[in-house]
């Protein structure tokens, strides 16, 4: 009888932690399904519109980019094509540019003394003339160059945007724009020489028809020394005043 008693305990000893822990997996089961369930599936569903909102914004940013590619290719090159007739200019007037300066270098060595003032004269204000003008042209070659660069950067940007959103799935239209963007970088540092070039014939013009002025005083006496003072008077006047307070 005691044999059985100390069974009977021993059953009970073992039974009461599986059914404390069946127990606790049934709470579990029953939190899972009641409470845990419905909030993993609200996550999911958010997830997957939170997905689905990213992707429609996606595609709608492609579209955008996509249909607005034609006119960004248009506006690059309208400005392209005004840089390339201001550097057009610039290049046609080298060449007299660089006829000028060996024209005055000619003249200061074999026009000396008064009886040469007028030729003198005169073409000292012909080659400031053409100097100022030549400048002028200089000047909006490099406006235009520089907007060139700007645009260039700017249609490059959006290129740049363009392949990101297409994840690495380039199309044939963004292989072309990303083309015309490596073209058109190549064509305005093209153009910067161009002007450096340009900038280093004007400079020697300059320095030229600076010399002649000089030589003009040193050169044709009294008449060439007055000449030169009202001239550097006249320049002194035409400069911007400065307001001292």
């Amino acid at each position: 009888m005691a044999k059985r008693n100390n069974s009977l305990v021993g059953c009970l000893f073992l039974l009461f932690p599986i059914t404390v822990a069946a127990e606790l997996v049934f709470q579990g089961l029953h939190w899972m399904f009641t409470q845990g369930l419905p909030v993993t599936l609200t996550l999911l569903a958010l997830l997957v519109i939170d997905f689905a909102v990213r992707f429609q914004r996606t595609r709608k940013r492609v579209r955008e980019l996509t249909e607005d590619l034609e006119t960004r290719v248009k506006r690059v090159r309208a400005v392209e094509e005004r840089a390339n007739r201001a550097i057009r200019r610039i290049v046609a007037d080298r060449p007299r540019v660089d006829s000028s300066v060996k024209k005055l270098t000619d003249l200061r060595q074999t026009m000396r003394g008064e009886i040469h003032f007028h030729v003198l004269t005169q073409e000292h204000n012909t080659s400031r003339l053409a100097g100022d003008s030549w400048h002028g042209h200089m000047h909006d070659a490099i406006g235009a160059r520089r907007d060139f660069s700007g645009e260039i950067k700017s249609f490059g940007r959006y290129v740049g945007e363009l392949e990101s959103v297409k994840r690495g799935r380039p199309t044939s239209a963004i292989r072309q724009a990303k083309q015309t963007v490596d073209h058109l970088r190549q064509m305005s540092a093209e153009l910067q020489r161009e002007i450096d070039r340009s900038r280093s014939s004007l400079d020697s013009h300059n320095n030229q028809t600076k010399l002649l002025k000089e030589h003009i005083r040193d050169r044709c006496g009294g008449r060439g020394q007055r000449w030169y003072l009202e001239l550097e008077q006249r320049t002194a006047a035409r400069k911007p005043r400065t307001t001292r307070s």
